[in-house]
């Protein structure tokens, strides 16, 4: 997972405030023996997350179609993020929005940096899809996640709002 941000890193993809990519990656594949446990410390400092449920985003994507698409989060108490875009609801997306399926992107995320001394608290992950990679940072706001993204598959960036919705 982790090469293929590497790889997105020396082809000098890497902008708009999302160079620590490329120094995540390199943490992560040069501490094989140690990265798990090195997310693991650092993204349980980020006790306001919610692992119950899954975040959406506040404003849809419209194809041209006119069908809604919303973007979707869900973390784990392990260190795991999935994300996917689909125009189902919340309820809809229960039944196969986990990070076995592998249809989903997926990533690992922590708050603050491990590879850095300033220990920086902001959430950062990155997930890894077929078509790519699009990374994530920004901060958590009561149930609420405000993120920058920008989208190594397109070039894009782009901030959302998410707000949390617990699994009835």
């Amino acid at each position: 997972m982790f090469g293929v941000v590497s790889d997105y890193a020396k082809q000098g993809h890497l902008a708009n405030g999302f160079a620590w990519l490329s120094k995540a990656a390199t943490f992560a594949e040069s501490n094989p023996a140690t990265n798990k446990s090195a997310w693991l410390a650092y993204h349980k400092s980020s006790s306001m997350l919610r692992y119950n449920g899954l975040y959406i985003s506040d404003k849809p994507w419209i194809d041209s179609t006119e069908i809604s698409y919303f973007s979707y989060l869900r973390f784990y108490e392990d260190g795991f993020v999935i994300q996917v875009t689909s125009s189902g609801t919340p309820d809809q997306l229960t039944t196969w929005f986990h990070k076995e399926n592998p249809a989903n992107s997926k990533g690992l995320y922590y708050h603050g940096m491990p590879y850095r001394d300033d220990r920086e608290e902001k959430l950062h992950f990155a997930v890894v899809s077929a078509e790519g990679v699009v990374g994530y940072m920004g901060e958590i706001v009561n149930d609420q996640l405000i993120l920058r993204s920008y989208s190594f598959i397109n070039d894009r960036s782009d901030t959302k709002t998410f707000r949390f919705i617990a699994f009835t």
